[in-house]
């Protein structure tokens, strides 16, 4: 999967269903290294909707 955007890089992709385990990820990642608690990590923006169009950057 490939996600982020190149310096000065507009781009919008289809939505990918993949999008949602790969924020799972992250925020497991997060939860190991912080004493930040689990129900403060969200997933928003636009990959966060399924079926629209969005910038590939997990936010």
């Amino acid at each position: 999967m490939e996600l982020g955007l190149g310096k000065n890089e507009v781009r919008l992709t289809s939505h990918d269903p993949r999008w949602k385990l790969e924020f799972e990820i992250i925020k497991n990642e997060i939860i190991q290294n912080t004493d930040i608690a689990p129900d403060n990590i969200e997933h928003i923006g636009s990959t966060s909707i399924p079926g629209i169009d969005a910038k590939p950057i997990i936010d």
